[in-house]
């Protein structure tokens, strides 16, 4: 059991290092450049489906006049 703590700790004896702050550094801004590109995504989407619903609201009322 003691070679299995042994372990534990050699992973996270690199987590202090400068490089690899800045490989956290990295990551971290990756991470957060994926999210804020999720986020311009879905308003692009939402904008989308708000153009279309009007349209198609217009093509429903145009069909309930005739």
């Amino acid at each position: 059991m003691a070679k299995e703590d042994e372990n534990a700790n050699v992973g996270n004896a690199d987590k202090s290092t400068p490089g690899s702050e800045k490989a956290n550094d990295f990551e971290r801004g990756f991470r957060r450049g994926r999210i804020e590109g999720m986020i311009a995504y879905q308003k692009h989407l939402i904008e989308n489906l708000q153009k279309e619903n009007e349209k198609l609201t217009i093509k429903l009322n145009e069909m309930k006049l005739q």
